[in-house]
């Protein structure tokens, strides 16, 4: 099991009991990106509340997202870490996803891996999200040397967020997985990464977490 502890934060693995909780976060993103300039919702549960259906809709979307990551758990070996941020109390309030499976952009340049992450927004421009990702990012880069990030041109916050780690526009995919939408190309390498962050200790669970490239080792 994937377990990261923070003061602040705990990053976990998803459950089913996770259900509830994540159909309010994510009515609440879809509430925003339809209120509030440079916020996107989040792809997977992309969905406009004016619809007739939406919470039905909604509803299907959280149930996928969580089937997913429990499949996603068991793949050997495992490409896709999708983990369960949690608030100090242990109650959940985002997730992080990093992705390791390989797209091309426009020009055919390979880019490998993604990463992807939203945040209840009551609980969001508080620095969070930034202290956690850069736990997780810490944990990947112990085995690998670069990671490539999309995100909408026009979801303001999480570009400024990926400008954090020193990620640099290495190309644009005019059409994408994510609801046939445009996507901005980043490469953060890990020199970069860590040129960007004050050293700082992770506390993780007896067994470290792992995220590595090595398919002949067990993935956590």
């Amino acid at each position: 099991m994937f377990l990261i502890r923070q003061p602040e934060f705990l990053i976990r693995e998803f459950s089913s009991s996770d259900f509830e909780q994540l159909l309010h976060i994510a009515h609440a993103i879809n509430v925003q990106a339809k209120n509030k300039e440079g916020f996107q919702p989040f792809y997977a549960f992309q969905a406009d509340p004016a619809e007739q259906d939406y919470h039905e809709l909604l509803q299907d979307k959280i149930k996928t997202f969580l089937k997913t990551a429990q499949d996603e758990k068991s793949k050997t070996p495992r490409k896709t870490y999708r983990l369960a941020l949690c608030d100090n109390a242990g109650q959940l309030i985002g997730n992080i996803t990093i992705d390791n499976l390989p797209s091309y952009d426009d020009k055919g340049n390979k880019i490998q891996g993604d990463i992807g992450y939203f945040i209840n927004p009551q609980h969001g421009r508080k620095g969070l999200m930034s202290k956690a990702l850069r736990s997780v990012l810490h944990i990947y880069f112990k085995n690998h040397d670069e990671l490539d990030v999309t995100a909408h041109p026009m979801n303001l916050y999480s570009i400024k967020m990926l400008q954090r780690f020193n990620a640099k526009v290495i190309g644009i995919k005019s059409t994408s997985t994510y609801q046939n939408e445009p996507r901005i190309v980043f490469k953060i390498s890990k020199e970069n990464f860590l040129n960007s962050c004050k050293p700082f200790l992770i506390t993780t669970q007896k067994n470290q977490p792992s995220l590595n490239r090595d398919e002949r080792e067990k993935n956590v």
